[in-house]
């Protein structure tokens, strides 16, 4: 059954960056890591493509709970914007429009 590709990468300060990678320390991503697009390249090429080619995977997960809680009002930035919009665009034009892009991010309550 075909999946969605998932590296740790994305969680060890290669892509997204968080908690004491941040000033000051977030559990939501902060910024983006100094080779991100590099390395997003990288895993896309040599794992990603080839397993939407051969029909084992369907797309890529970003990660999980990116973007929670008010990161906008913790960080003085806008999480979807700046950080993780950037990443799934630079996904979408490596793997084209029929790959899943994914990540998951429980509701704030207001």
């Amino acid at each position: 059954m075909p999946r969605l590709w998932l590296d740790r990468f994305c969680e060890q300060g290669k892509i997204f960056l968080r908690g004491t990678d941040c000033d000051p320390p977030s559990y939501p991503v902060c910024k983006l890591g100094k080779d991100w697009k590099e390395t997003a390249t990288m895993l896309a090429n040599r794992d990603i493509i080839p397993g939407m080619a051969n029909g084992t995977l369907l797309g890529v997960f970003l990660g999980d709970e990116l973007c929670c809680e008010d990161t906008a009002a913790r960080t003085g930035m806008e999480c979807w914007d700046t950080v993780l919009r950037p990443v799934a665009d630079h996904f979408r034009a490596l793997l084209g429009p029929d790959a899943i892009i994914y990540t998951n991010v429980r509701a704030v309550e207001q």
